[in-house]
């Protein structure tokens, strides 16, 4: 029996020596790794919950779009695990939330995402900021609107966000701006 627990006990701590390797190992790899960037997919139970890690909320003008880039994360479970990131100049008209000194933000939007800003569109943007200094979308998804006829939308919007579409706009920063004030982090129970 004695040997047994030893030997489950050198198992355990084996894997969890070798899992802990590869994970520091992959996050060197990563050119531009942010434990809080976009893609983060975790259950929350509110929009308060999502917004754990906005760092920006802000109405701009996209400037330009440069080329793409395609990283593989490689995650545990899926070691081709492949983003394309577009890097995106955009232009900072008014801040609600959060504070840059820059009158030009680099967006490192998801290429193969459903809400992509393009040259010259006016976008309301809820972002997190990176190590490196650029942004990025909290959610993939979620971090990109556009404004038409004075209501917001995106393409696509899941989860919490849902019930930001088709809200007026003076009415989307308001709910936005108090989601980011009483940001928390999720109780995973």
């Amino acid at each position: 029996m004695k040997k047994f627990v030893i030997s489950l006990v050198a198992l355990v701590l084996t894997v969890s020596i070798a899992y802990g390797t590869s994970t520091l190992i992959g996050e060197k790899n990563e050119p531009d790794a942010a434990d809080h960037t976009a893609g983060l997919y975790m259950p929350t139970q509110s929009l308060e919950e999502d917004f754990t890690y906005v760092d920006l909320i802000m109405k701009g003008k996209v400037l330009d779009t440069g080329s793409t880039d395609r990283h593989n994360a490689a995650l545990p479970d899926r070691p081709e695990f492949i983003i394309e990131r577009t890097p995106t100049k955009v232009q900072v008209e008014e801040v609600y939330y959060g504070d840059t000194k820059e009158d030009v933000i680099t967006l490192m939007q998801f290429a193969s995402h459903d809400n992509f800003a393009y040259p010259g569109e006016e976008v309301y943007l809820i972002l997190t900021r990176s190590e490196k200094g650029h942004y990025a979308q909290t959610i993939p998804n979620n971090g990109i609107w556009k404004e038409k006829d004075g209501v917001l939308d995106a393409k696509f919007a899941d989860r919490h966000f849902t019930k930001l579409k088709g809200l007026k706009t003076e009415e989307f920063i308001k709910v936005v701006v108090e989601a980011a004030e009483n940001k928390k982090f999720p109780r995973y129970e």
